[in-house]
């Protein structure tokens, strides 16, 4: 099995790729050593962009630009089509300041939000998650220890619950994948990987 990696060997990958940018996904309760795992990659590879992705990156992106001069964007709500889009954009050399879905700071160091990107219609469109990378042993459900891995059936809640992050990222408008996506998912996840 796989050992875990440690935020040092993580920068040392990142300082023998030196990828252009960066994305890391926040929560509240990790912000703090989010923000300093943000700082040291910053630090350990000159010039790379730092993006935030998440509920709290989206809720909060302009005191996240505000506080941490580490960000230099944060992708809202769902992130693949604004990553996507952001990474074309910094490998042609173009000016990603116009992007929709896009949080930055201004010529003055302001935050500028631009506006929401719609979201996507059809999940189907998206690829399988790829857990190729991961040791999925690692994943055990709680008592039964059985191996697991997450579908994401639909995306979007009509409700505003309090305690729920459904509707603030992923909007109110419930959107569901096919049948048939979700039971290629289940084999695939059968065949590469053993979990069922």
């Amino acid at each position: 099995p796989q050992s875990a990696i440690t935020i040092e060997g993580l920068l040392d990958l990142l300082r023998r790729a030196r990828p252009a940018l960066c994305v890391l996904p926040i929560s509240t309760p990790s912000l703090a050593v989010d923000m300093e795992n943000a700082r040291r990659i910053r630090q350990a590879v000159p010039g790379i962009r730092v993006a935030v992705i998440g509920v709290h990156a989206t809720v909060m992106d302009r005191r996240l630009l505000i506080d941490h001069p580490q960000v230099d964007y944060v992708l809202r709500h769902e992130p693949e089509l604004t990553f996507v889009a952001l990474a074309r954009a910094l490998d042609r050399g173009e000016d990603p300041s116009d992007l929709e879905g896009l949080s930055l700071r201004d010529d003055a160091g302001m935050p500028r939000q631009n506006p929401a990107r719609a979201p996507l219609r059809d999940l189907d469109e998206l690829p399988f998650p790829d857990w190729g990378a991961l040791d999925v042993s690692r994943y055990r459900l709680p008592f039964s220890r059985r191996r697991f891995l997450i579908l994401a059936p639909s995306r979007g809640c009509p409700y505003d619950c309090s305690f729920c992050t459904a509707a603030p990222y992923y909007g109110h408008r419930v959107r569901r994948r096919s049948v048939g996506s979700l039971i290629e998912e289940i084999k695939h996840d059968r065949e590469r990987f053993g979990v069922d």
